[in-house]
């Protein structure tokens, strides 16, 4: 035994044991380039109104706020040399309460509003501004229930669901619990739901592959 383990120690120091020679090598990959390069930047902002006014009162409520958040994000695109703005889409939404026709009138003047201000502020001619609105945002309340999950979530998400008509809808909705869950939404949702969604949208100076 003790014969077998000098042999095999003297096998082992025998061994000619070189240290593992990595040699990495690196491929690089060159980007295609892009002839003009489009981005675009996507924001929310909560115009408040006096009820039933299409007018857009800067000091009113979080209007200075939610303002400087739009002009924010345009400057950003005006005061970089290598960006150029080319659009803004403005998207215009309204709560559900009410009538469908008051809501419909209510969101595009309301839209419409903001497209003025911007034009005044940047001196943009009308082919730089595209103006959209929803009169009543079902979705964004559908949306809501979904994320909160309240008691009440799927009754209300049934009636949006199954009842086209938003006059019919909007009386469903009212009947629930004698119109406890109603007046909550109307409290705690539907200022939310009363938004404008924009996105400015610009081109990049173009640039050679090395200077990327």
């Amino acid at each position: 035994c003790d014969l077998q383990e000098e042999t095999g120690g003297e096998l082992i120091t025998r061994l000619n044991i070189s240290p593992l020679q990595i040699q990495p090598s690196i491929s690089y990959i060159t980007p295609q380039a892009e002839a003009v390069k489009h981005r675009a930047i996507e924001g929310s902002a909560f115009l408040d109104f006096p009820v039933n006014k299409t007018i857009i009162y800067p000091e009113y409520r979080r209007n200075t706020a939610e303002l400087a958040k739009i002009r924010a994000t345009i400057d950003s695109v005006r005061n970089d040399d290598k960006t150029t703005l080319s659009s803004i889409r403005i998207h215009g939404y309204a709560s559900p309460e009410g009538s469908y026709a008051a809501n419909a009138r209510l969101s595009e003047q309301r839209a419409k509003a903001l497209e003025q201000n911007l034009k005044h502020a940047y001196q943009l001619d009308d082919s730089m501004i595209d103006c959209r609105s929803v009169p009543e945002n079902w979705e964004g309340l559908a949306a809501w229930l979904r994320e909160y999950r309240p008691s009440y979530m799927q009754k209300v998400l049934d009636i949006i669901g199954q009842t086209p008509e938003p006059d019919a809808r909007d009386a469903k909705i009212k009947a629930i619990d004698g119109g406890k869950i109603y007046n909550a939404l109307l409290q705690e949702v539907y200022p939310k739901l009363r938004l404008v969604e924009y996105t400015v949208s610009y081109t990049v100076v173009p640039f050679s592959v090395e200077q990327g």
